[in-house]
């Protein structure tokens, strides 16, 4: 090789730019590019031409409309098919057994109500197996409930009637409780005299959410 075809080749070899002198930052910037470049532009991707308008649901369409007719019943009981309940403060406590299937069905021959049950009137609103029931379900934990206290009698009495009617649910799986056996329970475990308000006592709320509770 001649003098000067050595040095034209080391003018070559100064004019492009070494990759490691190249600063970290701008071979990440390269790499980036050319990883985009293997993708369409969002105007050119056919995949998604447009985003379709978001559609309700039928299934939330129902419930709306449930809803709305549960609503209608608050204040009365002309929804009532068993004669048994009362009045209640929300559209979804505002259900009678007979419309609730799986309670429908434990309803005994020859009766018109749930509450009138063999099972119903020896185990849920029972004092002393409801007492037994609350303190198995506290055997394990160092404090359990007072079993003197009636709302933790009526909060245990929904556990066993969403058990007995519904079987194993899981956490926070809820359930309606009929407006006629909300009454019974209560009435078995009542508040102290004059701590009653309205359609509640004054420390009680929705009997599914409360047979959930411990």
């Amino acid at each position: 090789m001649t003098t000067e075809e050595s040095e034209m080749n080391l003018e070559t070899i100064d004019a492009t730019p070494s990759t490691s002198l190249r600063s970290a930052e701008e071979r990440r910037r390269d790499l980036l590019q050319k990883l985009w470049s293997k993708y369409p532009t969002v105007e050119e991707d056919p995949s998604f031409p447009f985003n379709p308008p978001s559609q309700p649901s039928s299934a939330s369409n129902s419930e709306t409309i449930e809803e709305l007719t549960l609503q209608t019943r608050l204040g009365n009981t002309d929804w009532c098919q068993c004669g048994n309940c009362l009045a209640m403060p929300t559209g979804r406590e505002s259900l009678c057994c007979k419309e609730i299937a799986n309670v429908k069905e434990n309803i005994e021959e020859g009766t018109v109500c749930i509450t009138q049950s063999p099972i119903f009137q020896s185990s849920v609103v029972n004092r002393l197996n409801t007492t037994v029931i609350l303190t198995i379900l506290h055997q394990s934990t160092s404090h359990a409930p007072n079993a003197d206290d009636n709302r933790n009698l009526r909060k245990t009495s929904y556990k066993y009637f969403t058990s007995w009617i519904h079987g194993y649910l899981g956490k926070g799986n809820l359930r309606p409780i009929p407006s006629c056996a909300v009454h019974a329970v209560r009435t078995a475990f009542p508040d102290p005299e004059g701590l009653y308000v309205g359609f509640k006592y004054s420390n009680d709320y929705d009997a599914g959410e409360m047979a959930f509770e411990f």
